[in-house]
């Protein structure tokens, strides 16, 4: 008797405890898988961040300072609403040196960036003469009056993450990476200083290498359809600087897949590599060829039309011990008032900081990649090219030789090459670094 009574409590017990494990409500991210991709939530968590970060100028009504070029910029939007409010597109601005070419001369062409439709919207902003509402700008940044802005440092700051998932790193790292991009101060000052067309091409440049380097791993009408558009919208931001050396990061790339093809004995794929590449940048050319045909026929009347004299191209050349900014902020001054660096005069330093340094030495001394090789090489000659009439060691070669390169100015500007792959790389010596520990703690446990 008394084993069977203690049976039946023993089944009672067990028929409860059955009970209370199927009413237990599993969580959320284990009946919504989607809470647990990578692939939305880095991409929420980089917009919050950039909510947070400029949390003043989104929800309190501030503004960014004002700048002789933000000025500048905000007076030609408003000679372009006068106009287009009259029915007439703007050709020409009487307003300027007593008369000069607008849409060759960038002042009205911005019109024809699609991203002003898709990001500031394509409702003008009648209490802001030369502004749009109702874009996925103004949505996500509720109207702010730097919105078109705030969403190019979070466009390049996904297209740093998608680059950091592409070679393969874990979730948090992705975050990371995209974070250092998101907040380098030499991207955060563009805006500020009212240089806008340069913050939007760079941050179309991970974009660039993202989709031209897939374009060449597997060609299908997608992955060349995404590169060209990509390389049509850097070309669209209008700032011809950076978009050239978009081109040049992404020949290059070519360039190290083609040696990684030659010593695995398989040269005969650059060639289609290549093709994917042209392929690219040629829609990049023909898309905005309305806008950059016509400069060019323009640029002849002007001090570019036979190119800059050497002494103008490299103005604002970076000095080699200039370089140190990069991992002491503050040793030349944090710019403005406090600079005393080799600079005719600069707004910030080019800083990314000791650790993204020793994550990118890790990098180079445990990961054997041709891709880790890649971008090392992309961002020591940028470094090298930066340094203008300083050395002239690659500068000079091309601006003499390459085609148009000299009628730019202020080589320091290729650096933006120099933070994307170090950051990159900064990511691969993390991700390598805790595979080791992973590793050397599964042989402690065995």
């Amino acid at each position: 008797m008394a084993q069977r009574k203690a049976s039946k409590r023993s089944g009672s017990k067990t028929a409860k405890q059955s009970t209370a494990e199927k009413t237990i409500t599993p969580p959320l991210w284990e009946k919504v898988p989607a809470l647990k991709d990578s692939r939305w939530i880095i991409p929420v968590l980089l917009y919050l961040t950039v909510l947070a970060v400029w949390s003043d100028v989104v929800f309190r009504d501030a503004v960014l300072s004002v700048g002789g070029d933000r000025i500048a910029g905000v007076s030609f939007r408003r000679i372009v609403a006068y106009w287009l409010g009259k029915g007439v597109f703007p050709f020409w601005n009487p307003y300027l040196y007593g008369g000069v070419a607008m849409f060759e001369s960038f002042q009205s062409s911005w019109l024809l960036y699609p991203g002003v439709m898709l990001f500031e919207g394509p409702f003008a902003d009648a209490a802001n003469p030369g502004f749009f509402s109702g874009g996925l700008a103004w949505l996500l940044f509720f109207n702010s009056n730097v919105d078109f802005i705030l969403i190019h440092h979070l466009l390049g700051a996904v297209g740093v993450f998608l680059l950091a998932r592409h070679f393969g790193m874990n979730a948090w790292i992705q975050y990371l990476v995209a974070l250092a991009w998101l907040l380098s101060p030499q991207l955060v000052v563009l805006g500020d200083v009212g240089h806008g067309s340069k913050l939007y091409a760079m941050n179309w440049l991970p974009w660039a290498l993202l989709t031209a380097d897939r374009a060449m791993e597997r060609i299908t009408a997608g992955r060349l359809a995404a590169a060209g558009a990509v390389f049509a919208m850097m070309m669209a931001s209008q700032h011809i600087q950076v978009a050239y050396y978009g081109y040049m990061l992404t020949g290059l790339w070519w360039a190290v897949r083609l040696v990684r093809n030659i010593q695995a004995k398989q040269a005969s794929k650059s060639l289609r590599e290549f093709g994917a590449f042209a392929f690219a940048g040629v829609m990049g050319l023909l898309a905005t060829g309305v806008i950059y045909f016509n400069t060019l026929s323009y640029s002849q009347d002007t001090i570019r039309g036979g190119g800059l004299g050497w002494e103008y191209a490299t103005n604002w050349s970076y000095h080699p011990l200039e370089s140190i900014s990069m991992f002491v902020p503050d040793f030349f001054g944090f710019g403005g008032r406090t600079y005393w660096g080799y600079l005719p005069f600069t707004d910030m330093p080019l800083y990314w900081g000791v650790p993204i340094a020793v994550l990118a030495l890790a990098a180079l001394l445990l990961v054997r990649t041709w891709k880790v090789w890649g971008l090392f090489v992309a961002g020591l000659l940028a470094w090298i090219t930066s340094w203008g009439s300083f050395a002239p060691i690659l500068y000079r070669p091309f601006y003499e030789f390459l085609p148009y390169f000299d009628k730019f100015r202020v080589p320091m500007m290729i650096h933006v090459l120099v933070l994307l792959a170090a950051v990159l790389l900064a990511g691969m010596g993390l991700q390598r670094l805790l595979e080791i520990r992973a590793q050397a703690d599964e042989a402690l446990r065995r």
